[in-house]
């Protein structure tokens, strides 16, 4: 969408500079000559005011799309932050260890961390407390 942005302006830019190379010659002009660059003239002044709506249009496109993207971005961030991530198989940690061990080790570890967790729920632990240990013992790096 930048792109477009940046493509537009190039071509108003060029038909600004086309204008202002025109408008001195329109001025010495006479006769038929005068009435061709005048012609000419209107053509720009036509293309210049669409390529000014369509600029207008693309900046406001991409504004919207930038502003959905911040917007997207702040809505996960607060949901991280009001749901916080108690659920160790389904923690940030799952889709960094997918890519470092293959499938079979990584079905192997969560089924012994979900038999661990429920071992020590089973012994009284609260899951708050077994969060917190699990917090000191892993770095957060």
């Amino acid at each position: 969408m930048a792109n477009e942005v940046t493509k537009i302006g190039k071509k108003l830019d060029k038909v600004v500079a086309d204008m202002k190379k025109l408008a001195p010659k329109y001025v010495k002009a006479t006769g038929d000559k005068k009435q061709e660059i005048l012609e000419k003239l209107k053509k720009l002044t036509s293309e210049r005011d669409d390529l000014k709506n369509q600029l207008s249009s693309a900046v406001n496109d991409l504004e919207k799309s930038v502003k959905l993207q911040i917007e997207s971005f702040v809505n996960s961030t607060l949901d991280e932050i009001r749901f916080p991530q108690t659920d160790f198989t389904r923690s940030q940690l799952v889709p960094r260890m997918e890519g470092m061990v293959d499938r079979q080790t990584y079905k192997r570890f969560t089924d012994s961390l979900d038999d661990l967790l429920d071992d020590w729920y089973m012994e009284g632990f609260e899951k708050d407390d077994v969060l917190a240990f699990m917090k000191v013992i892993i770095p957060s790096s």
